[in-house]
Parts: structure tokens; C-alpha cells; sequence
């Protein structure tokens, strides 16, 4: 199967993705930062990336910016716990997110994702890494405000999906 890089600041949403593809069997590297999902992409190859948006230094967008200089064969997903209203899937897409899952998700919709995203060719971004995105000023906050990024709780015993908090 395929080897997956999955990066995300909450132990609980890794170790619950971690179990799933895991289980699926991919061979499954996990970061608990942007920097170390960065660091591994410098040191090992692999097929996919999941990475979420909303993680201190750097963010996920940063995060698909560099994987594309350091893994450009590599397929790209990007999650979010946020509000899809905000567009970052858009701009995620444009840097080359290949799909986009929205946090809650099921162990289904994951899989399904990864399969769609291994199935298909990897098609070049539609901006070169290190181009410049400016975001609407809504979206220039931070990355990282109050204390809301990656603070989805992981399912329980026998859940098949994790679930977020109230605002998160």
C-alpha cells in the first residue's frame, strides 16, 4: 500500500488516523507539527500527505507550499476543523491539495478520500511553491487564535468517526 505522511498538532486526531490507515494497511508516518511533518518530508518520500490547515509554525498551507519543493511527486490532502465558509480549502486546492476533508470526517470518508487521491495522477499545482497567497482579511488572523486548531477530540472505543468541539 502506500506510504502516508499525516501531520496534525492534536495527538488524538493523529492517533485516530494513525489506526485507520494503519488498519487499511498503509504504511503510516505521523507529526505533531507543521515543522516536523516538513522535516520528514526532507528525510523519507512518501505517496501522500494529509496535513491540517490550522497548526501553529508553520500552517498547513505552508506546510503544502513546502511539500511541494521537497515531495513535488507527493498527493496532498488538507483538513480542517474550521468553518469551510472561510475559503482556506480554496487556496489549499490552489497550492495543490488534491482533496479536502472537513473535520468531523468518518474512517469511510478518510479512506475514500486517500483511495481517490492515490488513484488519481498527480497534476501540477496550479501556483509554483513560494508564490504568495494573500488571504481576505478575515482569514489573516493567524493561524493559530485563540487556542482553536487541531482541538478535535478522537472517538471513543467502537466510534468510527472523531468528533470537534463546540467552535472548534
Amino acid at each position: 500500500m502506500a506510504r502516508i505522511l499525516v501531520i496534525d498538532d492534536s495527538p488524538s486526531v493523529l492517533e485516530w488516523i494513525l489506526e485507520a490507515l494503519t488498519h487499511a494497511g498503509h504504511d503510516v508516518v505521523t507529526a505533531s507539527s507543521g515543522r516536523g511533518g516538513v522535516l520528514s518530508l526532507r528525510t523519507a518520500p512518501v505517496d501522500l500527505i494529509i496535513t491540517d490547515i490550522y497548526m501553529p509554525e508553520p500552517d498547513g498551507l505552508e506546510v503544502i507550499c513546502q511539500a511541494r519543493r521537497w515531495a513535488p511527486e507527493a498527493k496532498l490532502i488538507a483538513m480542517s476543523s474550521r468553518p469551510p465558509e472561510r475559503n482556506l480549502f480554496a487556496v489549499a486546492s490552489a497550492l495543490g491539495a488534491m482533496r479536502a476533508l472537513q473535520k468531523p470526517f468518518s474512517s469511510g470518508q478518510l479512506l475514500e478520500a486517500v483511495a481517490g487521491s492515490l488513484r488519481e495522477p498527480r497534476v501540477g499545482a496550479a501556483l509554483s511553491p513560494g508564490t504568495m497567497v494573500r488571504l481576505p482579511p478575515a482569514q489573516r488572523t493567524g493561524s493559530h487564535p485563540g487556542g482553536l486548531a487541531g482541538e478535535a477530540e478522537a472517538p471513543s472505543a467502537g466510534q468510527d468517526s472523531f468528533t470537534s468541539g463546540p467552535g472548534r
